[in-house]
């Protein structure tokens, strides 16, 4: 009877182990490593796995806390699916948000919430200091021409997309850098031009107006960000109302060359070859609209491309194959009891 009762109690003393390490591994192993902010609204960190056990990262959750705002979740992607303690590449992870998630200046708090796990707290805390205002970012900006025209003696250019995916909200008076090539004259990022005004037709959406010098013919007409003016690599708004008769000059200074008279004895001059252009090497689409000038109608809208940015990938990690050492536990007290029992059996025997 009492070897009956001391095989339940270790039965009963198994259970309970099995369970202990079943809420022990309810805990995974985590740390957050630095904790940085950006000046776009951007934040990231680092997270570290000191478990063998590979811990999913889909499962997280990331909010954030400021005194002026209160609790808030955030987007971002992780630089990998999963990690786990095996190298030093395998166990560590960056997160990265997306750009306008922290807008104001100050200290955050963060906390990394995931799922699967038993017994709270469930998260990982860590916090940014000193972090900076989201200012009007370059990078982000969506400046675009929707519709240009010319309409009596005033030419109309329609834009939209100056503060769209900004937190800090510029007024177009001023902001805006135009450029105007014509028949008549040559205009090189000036925001303030003779006889321009602007009126908002829609929330972030916008007319500007620019007399016309008597018969004016338009070609190209281009808007940038004036704090963005200088930054050749994003690309600016533009229409292209007619073609610039490009082909013409070339064919009369070609022909002017080859009529020019050369002097005994000297050698004919060798047109110039075209120096590559200093601009960005971007090549920008451009809006088109007939070609026609003087028209009473609105044309069709007509809108630019946008292309879709690249997606970012993340590398699925293989899990390796190994021997968890939990399962060894298991194995080694398993194997103690049973020793156990077996002693106390065969003292029992002798007693008998």
């Amino acid at each position: 009877m009492r070897a009956q009762n001391l095989l339940n109690s270790s039965i009963a003393a198994i259970v309970f182990l099995i369970l202990l390490l079943g809420l022990v591994h309810a805990y995974p192993n985590l740390d957050t490593h630095i904790p940085q902010c950006m000046g776009d609204g951007q934040f990231s960190f680092t997270l570290r796995n000191k478990d063998t056990e590979p811990f999913l990262l889909k499962n997280t959750q990331i909010v954030m806390s400021h005194k002026d705002l209160g609790t808030f979740p955030v987007n971002g992607y992780w630089s990998r699916d999963s990690i786990f303690q095996q190298t030093t590449t395998s166990e560590v992870a960056t997160y990265t948000s997306t750009t306008g998630n922290l807008n104001l200046s100050g200290t955050y708090e963060g906390a990394l919430f995931y799922n699967g796990c038993k017994s709270p707290p469930c998260q990982e805390l860590f916090r940014l200091e000193q972090c900076p205002a989201f200012r009007y970012s370059c990078d982000v900006s969506q400046l675009r021409i929707d519709q240009c025209f010319v309409r009596g003696n005033e030419l109309w250019i329609k834009f939209s997309g100056l503060n769209k995916g900004q937190y800090e909200k510029l007024t177009p008076e001023g902001s805006i850098a135009v450029s105007i090539e014509s028949n008549a004259r040559t205009i090189v990022k000036n925001p303030y031009i003779s006889g321009m005004t602007i009126t908002k037709d829609a929330e972030d959406s916008y007319t500007m107006r620019i007399a016309r010098d008597g018969e004016e013919k338009f070609y190209d007409i281009e808007l940038r960000i004036w704090n963005c003016k200088d930054r050749l690599e994003i690309e600016p708004a533009l229409c292209t109302l007619n073609r610039k008769p490009l082909v013409e000059r070339k064919l009369n200074a070609s022909m002017s060359s080859q009529n020019a008279t050369v002097q005994p004895g000297s050698r004919p001059e060798q047109p110039s070859q075209p120096t590559r252009s200093t601009e960005s090497p971007i090549r920008i689409k451009r809006v088109r609209t007939d070609d026609t000038e003087n028209t009473e109608t609105e044309p069709e809208t007509i809108r630019e491309n946008t292309e879709t940015p690249p997606t970012r990938r993340t590398v699925a990690v293989p899990e390796q194959e190994s021997i968890s050492p939990i399962f060894l536990t298991i194995i080694f007290m398993v194997w103690l009891i049973a020793l156990m029992i077996v002693i106390v059996l065969l003292f029992k025997d002798k007693r008998a």
